[in-house]
């Protein structure tokens, strides 16, 4: 039986071959499962890089408070942090434009001024910007009595009209408040908020406002950027504003480096770890000219650097000596100056530019009469005098420089000045508090108009005519006249007396006005050099 059943089974199998042979259908194979292919993750999206604008300038802020700073350096980064009701309209200079006020009225003697503003702005806080916050910031600029507090003299009253028109109620006739309002120390702070953290804009707010410290870490207006942090003597970062009325700026920061060395800030522009250099003196503009990458802005400023002598006896009774100051100034070689540092001397304290400027007969170089007017102030032979001063770029002018060549100057006639260079912020320290027998020092108009140079050297209560206890009863009266006066014929004459008789007193004097230089990378586009504020970030983009 075992036998058979393998002969059976051979059989099957060599039936199968043969089927196979003849084309028989064979078993159907069932194809292997696939295995499915890997879903490939997507790429995380890349956020766009940061865009950031880095300016390397001498900080000089001691506060960043609007209505307690008074510094170059604010008028840039103020401007940007509280916008202002006017604008310097650099295509027509000397007119304005619309800021936050997208109209004005002005009566026909300038003691009224109306102002209509944009509705829908919010400040950086999130706060719709009305008339209430404009009469507030203005009141407590006006009632701190800061730095720049003469920018309110002569106004007797401000109103809110209605939530979108501010009223201003001058003294007397005043041709300069519009241009005054271009200011960054004029833009309205949140006073909700403000009021919140111990700002306080009443009568009283010289003795009771407590919120100097806080002002220096926070912001509170309707500019395109609000301040991040400041470091003194380091550098000033601001971020964007999200509720900026004109949309997302176009820095996500802006970054301004305390860099006092023109060399240095050279080096850092060259390297783009810079996008502005501002001080740069005309040796490193000579070094700078025709690098890659590299452009220069040159053009004479409105800016004057300045001469101060004391008219205290208290502080200086050398300085305070009319016969002594009318030597010092007659020894001055300007032209060997300004060949040393650029620019040009104005012969008046207005900057050639603005209206009035160069409208005076300058103070001649004159040794032999030096000499004699020496003599006549009982030093016939010769004084000594410490010269304290910031030791600082500003304007492109190394202040070295012009230390060094009034030491020179001044020992032609017998007058050893001892040249004492000190921080800036130790210097002015000193300055501000009246301290200086002798000092110079620099101005930019606050606004394209003269009474911005006249109100702060020829009132008594101007912050540089304080600084020198400075007061002359027929000086007040021109600059009042002038400011008064609509007609610019008039009032050119106006300051061309004023102006000569600020250089008989003597106790101040322009020394240069700079041929002012700022370095700038090639990818910046937009940039357009502003006399007052230099830099009109809002206005400014880099490829």
């Amino acid at each position: 039986m075992k036998k058979l059943t393998v002969m059976f089974m051979s059989v099957l199998i060599v039936l199968s071959l043969v089927l196979a042979a003849c084309g028989g259908a064979a078993p159907t194979a069932v194809p292997a499962t696939k295995a499915p292919e890997a879903t490939k993750a997507p790429e995380p999206t890349q956020p766009p890089a940061p865009k950031q604008l880095v300016v390397a300038i001498m900080i000089d802020i001691v506060d960043m408070d609007p209505h307690r700073a008074f510094s170059d350096t604010y008028l840039i980064a103020g401007k940007v942090m509280y916008e202002t009701l006017t604008l310097l309209d650099l295509d027509n200079p000397g007119e304005l434009k619309p800021g936050l006020a997208t109209s004005w009225e002005i009566n026909d003697d300038s003691t009224q001024y109306t102002f209509h503003l944009r509705k829908g702005v919010k400040f950086e806080t999130g706060r719709e910007m009305t008339a209430k916050d404009v009469v507030w910031s203005w009141q407590r600029l006006q009632n701190l009595q800061g730095q720049p507090a003469w920018l309110m003299d002569g106004v007797v009253s401000f109103e809110a009209v209605d939530d979108y028109t501010v009223l201003v109620t001058m003294a007397a006739s005043d041709a300069s408040f519009l241009a005054k309002t271009s200011v960054a120390y004029t833009g309205p702070m949140d006073s909700e908020v403000a009021e919140q953290n111990g700002c306080v804009a009443g009568a009283d707010a010289a003795t009771t406002d407590t919120c100097k410290e806080w002002l220096d870490e926070h912001s509170v207006g309707v500019g395109p950027y609000r301040l991040d942090r400041w470091i003194r003597d380091s550098e000033i970062r601001l971020v964007a504003n999200p509720d900026y009325y004109e949309g997302k700026p176009v820095f996500d920061s802006v970054v301004f480096k305390h860099v006092p060395d023109a060399t240095a800030q050279a080096q850092l522009l060259q390297r783009g770890d810079a996008d502005f250099a501002m001080n740069i003196d005309p040796d490193t503009a000579q070094q700078l000219e025709g690098k890659p990458g590299v452009l220069l802005n040159k053009g004479l400023s409105l800016s004057i650097i300045y001469l101060a002598m004391n008219a205290s006896p208290e502080v200086s009774e050398l300085t305070s000596n009319p016969l002594f100051r009318q030597a010092v100034l007659h020894a001055i070689d300007f032209e060997g100056l300004t060949a040393a540092v650029g620019g040009s001397t104005p012969p008046g304290l207005i900057s050639v530019g603005l209206l009035g400027g160069g409208a005076v007969e300058p103070i001649p170089y004159d040794l032999a009469r030096a000499k004699e007017l020496l003599a006549e102030a009982g030093y016939p032979n010769g004084v000594t005098l410490d010269l304290h001063y910031g030791n600082i770029v500003q304007f492109g002018v190394d202040f070295n420089v012009v230390a060094q060549k009034l030491q020179a100057d001044l020992s032609e006639i017998g007058i050893t000045l001892n040249i004492i260079p000190e921080e800036f912020t130790v210097w002015i320290t000193a300055f501000r508090a009246g301290e200086s027998p002798i000092a110079f020092s620099y101005n930019t108009p606050d606004y394209a108009d003269p009474h911005s140079v006249t109100q702060v050297f020829g009132l008594s209560d101007g912050v540089f005519a304080k600084r020198m206890h400075y007061a002359n009863p027929e000086v007040e009266k021109l600059v009042m006249d002038a400011v008064q006066t609509a007609d610019p014929d008039v009032r050119t004459q106006l300051y061309a007396e004023l102006q000569q008789k600020l250089n008989e007193d003597g106790n101040f004097h322009p020394l240069v006005q700079p041929l002012e230089v700022i370095g700038y990378r090639d990818n910046i586009v937009g940039f357009q050099l502003n006399p007052v504020n230099k830099i009109n970030v809002f206005e400014i983009d880099k490829k």
